[in-house]
């Protein structure tokens, strides 16, 4: 239950924040490494615009129970932790403990199998 709260609390705030993005929120300088301290340039903005509601549709999928796809979470999570971790925009470091979080609780739920 933890677990599937973790998850889904990190992927719809991740879906929110990429959402925001896509809608033109100055959040730049904590995405994308950085590049872009206000508004992200329209082929950036496409990207979160497609990322938003994966975010989303995979949060609520496992706000539901979906027991699908959580070993893929959890590599996708686990990798980008690393980017996130060490990208050279202060800003984006704080993605690195929500993705890490995320992969964790999806690891732990594939296990309890």
């Amino acid at each position: 239950m933890i677990a599937r709260i973790v998850m889904a609390t990190g992927l719809t705030t991740l879906g929110v924040f990429q959402a925001g993005l896509a809608l033109g929120r100055p959040w730049g300088a904590a995405s994308y490494g950085g590049a872009h301290s206000g508004v992200l340039p329209g082929h950036l903005r496409l990207s979160s615009a497609v990322a938003a509601p994966v975010y989303l549709g995979v949060a609520a999928a496992v706000g539901i129970g979906s027991r699908a796809g959580l070993g893929a979470l959890a590599t996708v999570m686990a990798v980008a932790t690393i980017p996130n971790a060490l990208s050279p925009a202060r800003a984006e470091k704080v993605w690195a403990p929500v993705c890490a979080a995320i992969a964790w609780a999806a690891w732990s739920e594939k296990r309890r199998r």
